[in-house]
């Protein structure tokens, strides 16, 4: 709200509304104009209505005798590296074990390999330069690309003065520059956000003083089930397995037996927030019908819907696959006909039902596998994927 007027914004319409003066008056639509996409922050200033889009774009709206179009820019597209960047790149992929995630690169002299990741995979890359006259290049180049902001973004710092977000990069890179001067402080800081189960930091440049340099500061830095290991593109710090003392969550209650405890040790005060949004909540099911808890395993939580199963990174919340089935066999079970799709009510939208409570789970997760129960069947889905690998079917009463 401005003054009298209260301002809206939708996906493709921004609409201006007189607000009323006196008791009896009714508000009304002062004008409407189209947006060319989703509006995200309004800022009302100068006799002015700005609008900013997701992408970045700034919109303004004044008092004109005719609007302005914005200038189409040059369309400009990601060339392809030469072929040995290309083969860094899908052997680096490897490693991270997934085309989709968060990669965080010290140091912005190998823009080659940036452009090979972008093009080969569905990663996000955050790139830490000290230079701001780089930073500033960088920015740019991608931004007139447009792949800044959705793809790649780039900050000014340090691995000691950049904080980056706990276990967050599936891969981190490190420049020749950075890697030449790196210290067991340094390392510490930037283990500190490589993702367990597998995340890894490249280090170029393969030799043998890197290499016993790298050896002795991981021993200095005490990394938690950190390996070091030595291939034909540079060295690989990795981070094996789970994070020590923490635990799986893999049935109704817990474990195979049942026992309604976690065997966590890692976790404890003071709590704060991992990571937050990103992910819709319609495909989860109801809390009031009483659904089978999410299962954790291998860094992915599993989370069921009404008729859907869905994988996410414990770490980032990512969504790393969704599975849509025709028929879970979930209604009359996990929710039922008192289910209402108001989202936005304060009203229950499932009215209590025993759930899980009284049925139990119809799926267990492990750390290769997951079982999913429809109907008289067994759906054997791989946790990487979410793919059937198979069907195990009871045999027909029927024939018996």
């Amino acid at each position: 709200r401005a003054g009298q007027r209260l301002y809206a914004a939708g996906e493709t319409q921004l609409s201006a509304i007189q607000l009323p003066v006196a008791p009896d008056e009714k508000p009304k639509v002062a004008w409407e104009q189209p947006v060319p996409q989703g509006v995200q922050r309004l800022l009302a200033a100068d006799n002015k209505l700005f609008a900013v889009t997701l992408t970045g774009d700034i919109l303004a709206f004044g008092a004109a005798d005719k609007t302005i179009k914005p200038e189409p820019s040059e369309s400009q597209v990601l060339s392809v590296p030469d072929s040995q960047t290309v083969k860094l790149a899908n052997a680096l992929l490897i490693e991270a074990e997934s085309d989709r995630g968060y990669v965080i690169c010290y140091g912005a002299a190998n823009e080659a390999l940036f452009d090979a990741l972008l093009l080969n995979s569905k990663l996000q890359l955050i790139v830490i330069e000290e230079s701001r006259d780089k930073i500033a290049r960088l920015r740019a180049r991608y931004d007139a690309l447009g792949l800044y902001g959705s793809r790649i973004s780039a900050h000014q710092g340090t691995p000691d003065s950049y904080q980056a977000p706990q276990h967050i990069a599936r891969l981190t890179l490190l420049s020749n520059a950075f890697a030449q001067s790196l210290n067991a402080e340094q390392l510490q800081q930037i283990y500190r956000s490589v993702r367990p189960y597998g995340g890894a930091i490249w280090i170029p440049a393969p030799g043998q003083n890197l290499s016993e340099k790298l050896n002795r500061l991981v021993q200095e830095s005490d990394l938690a089930r950190a390996q070091l290991k030595t291939t034909s593109n540079g060295h690989l710090i990795s981070r094996e397995g789970a994070l020590p003392d923490s635990a799986d969550w893999t049935h109704q209650y817990g474990d195979i037996a049942n026992t309604v405890k976690s065997n966590d040790k890692r976790v404890k005060l003071p709590l704060g927030v991992l990571w937050f949004g990103g992910n819709t909540h319609e495909d989860i099911l109801p809390r009031h019908g009483h659904g089978p808890p999410e299962q954790v395993i291998g860094g992915r939580t599993f989370l069921e819907g009404m008729n859907s199963l869905s994988a996410r990174d414990v770490y980032t919340g990512q969504v790393l696959w969704r599975r849509e089935f025709e028929d879970l066999g979930t209604f009359g079970i996990y929710f039922n006909s008192t289910y209402e799709d108001t989202p936005l009510s304060t009203q229950y939208n499932q009215r209590h039902i025993p759930g899980a409570n009284a049925r139990g789970t119809n799926y267990i997760a492990t750390a290769d596998e997951v079982y999913l129960a429809m109907q008289h069947e067994c759906h054997v889905l791989d946790v990487k994927d979410g793919a059937t690998k198979r069907i195990i079917k009871l045999p027909d009463s029927r024939k018996e």
